[in-house]
């Protein structure tokens, strides 16, 4: 009795010792799969930025969500509606304009999903068949002078000549900008055109929104805060939207960096050192009138006056000739150039006087997301027709095999040239296909086309992801093991079990 006790008992103990083996393996399989997972993909938490300004408290915020009145100053008509407390600019249209040019825009809410950055609601401004130069302003007063403000906005453009989402055959030269007057304006009054504006820099924010923002130091206890957009060719839409403005002092303003350069822009006016009374004055800028400009949208972008072009070109009102020759500033010659400490910024000037050929590069792209920028996983398009001309003579002429592109013309003589691209009938353009460009000696001059199949719609691609990096199909993947180990889990206390009556009854 005694031995068969102790032999159920040691059967017992051999066979528990046994289940717990199998059921501590499982379970410690289980905890480093699962209790020692590591966290994948996830978005670090945001940090502060070493170097920025620190925020000290908002004067204005607009998310353009609320309601919007009409500016029955500049639209009596209507049609210019904007936030409270907001007004609309535009250049107005003359009769000596060509067809198209220089219309006048319309100001509305919109709710649009695709032109609303947050919230419900954005301003849309927009001309239809036409070309406009225009934009918001906001007067904000109790400003304390000297305080240091920055304004940002968020901005982007849609322009194609058909009815694309996005800007399949946009007008060339599309500029959004911002700019705060810290003196302002005239008395309270707007006026775009004061020299006295400071301007972000331009962005090329087609089809998606770009953070604009400006920063300066008041002067009056006036500011007066813009937005701007303008464009080159007349199509069937041409429009800007923006969303969440924000005026705000900070207790430090950020260093501007340089500007990329830029071969069609004039370099921004540096303030000459003192010369001697006897200096000679001499022409220094100027500008060539095209089709639709007017004083004011000349001023606005060579960083002047009305006043001023008035002035220096005996214009006695607003009427200009195409291919008018205008002066923008004067220069001066002095007997002895002075002697000025070196700069950043006149170090970057120096630079971009140098002389010698230039280089211009061609190429045709596979334009899958039509963001008009050629990505890394965007193929090169084949038998695509460039020319290349100046002065409407002939300079070049390459047809792109999609294989050796970008295709560099070297030792071009600095200067404008006129581009253009010939497709076949399957493509549409997500870029110009003509544009005027300027080659230099200091920087390769690009001339790059995006296209789409015309079979492929409105249909937007996107960047296949890369090897190794996980997806939403992680979640899945592990719940699925973990329903594995949960039964082999069960499956070891169910054998546990059945061992256990086994060896009972066999004792």
């Amino acid at each position: 009795m005694i031995r068969g006790r102790n032999g159920r008992q040691s059967g017992c103990r051999r066979a528990c010792s046994a289940g717990a083996t199998i059921a501590t393996f499982i379970l410690t399989c289980a905890l480093i799969l699962f209790g020692a997972r590591p966290t994948l993909a996830q978005t670090p938490a945001p940090t502060a930025t070493p170097g920025l300004p620190e925020t000290t408290a908002a004067l204005a915020r607009e998310d353009f969500d609320g309601a919007f009145v009409n500016d029955e100053g500049v639209c009596p008509q209507g049609n210019c509606n904007v936030p409270k407390g907001w007004g609309a600019w535009f250049v107005a249209r003359r009769d000596t304009d060509p067809e198209g040019t220089n219309v006048r825009p319309q100001f509305v809410q919109t709710s649009n999903p695709r032109h609303v950055k947050t919230g419900v609601g954005a301003q849309r401004i927009y001309a239809e068949n036409g070309t406009f130069t225009g934009g918001l302003y906001r007067v904000i007063t109790g400003v304390k002078p000297g305080a240091k403000l920055r304004f940002s906005v968020q901005g982007s453009a849609w322009s194609t000549n058909d009815e694309s989402p996005i800007s399949s055959r946009p007008s060339r030269d599309i500029k959004l900008r911002i700019g705060i007057d810290p003196q302002g304006g005239d008395n309270g009054q707007p006026d775009p055109s004061g020299a006295q504006v400071v301007w972000s820099g331009e962005k090329d924010s087609k089809d998606a929104f770009a953070r604009f923002a400006v920063e300066v130091e008041a002067r009056n206890a006036t500011v007066i805060i813009y937005t701007f957009t303008t464009m080159r060719d007349v199509v069937r839409h041409n429009e800007s939207f923006w969303d969440d403005a924000l005026i705000e002092t900070v207790s430090t303003i950020a260093p501007t960096p340089l500007p990329t350069a830029n071969p069609n822009a004039s370099p921004t006016p540096v303030p000459s050192p003192t010369v001697a009374p006897s200096a000679t004055p001499k022409v220094g800028k100027r500008y060539i009138v095209k089709s639709g400009d007017t004083l004011l949208s000349i001023a606005l972008d060579q960083n002047t006056t009305v006043d001023t072009l008035r002035k220096l070109n005996r214009v006695p009102g607003d009427l200009l000739q195409v291919d008018q020759e205008l002066i923008v500033e004067l220069g001066v010659d002095s007997p002895a150039p002075p002697t000025v400490t070196p700069s950043v910024r006149a170090t970057a000037l120096a630079g971009a006087a140098k002389t010698g050929p230039g280089e211009l590069c061609l190429e045709a792209f596979f334009d899958r997301n039509g963001n008009g920028l050629r990505d890394t996983v965007e193929d090169l398009v084949p038998n695509i027709v460039f020319t290349v001309q100046s002065g409407g003579t002939l300079v070049s002429s390459y047809t792109s095999n999609g294989v050796e592109e970008p295709r560099c013309i070297k030792d071009l003589p600095p200067g404008n040239y006129r581009v253009a691209a010939t497709m076949p009938a399957i493509y549409l353009a997500t870029t110009p296909l003509n544009n005027l460009v300027n080659v230099t000696s200091t920087v390769s001059s690009r001339f790059s086309v995006g296209l789409r199949r015309i079979s492929d719609g409105n249909k937007v691609s996107t960047a296949v992801p890369p090897v190794g990096v996980l997806t939403n199909a992680v979640p899945g993947i592990v719940a699925v093991l973990v329903t594995v180990a949960g039964a082999l889990v069960a499956f070891g206390a169910v054998a546990l079990a059945v061992n256990l009556v086994l060896r009972r009854r066999r004792i």
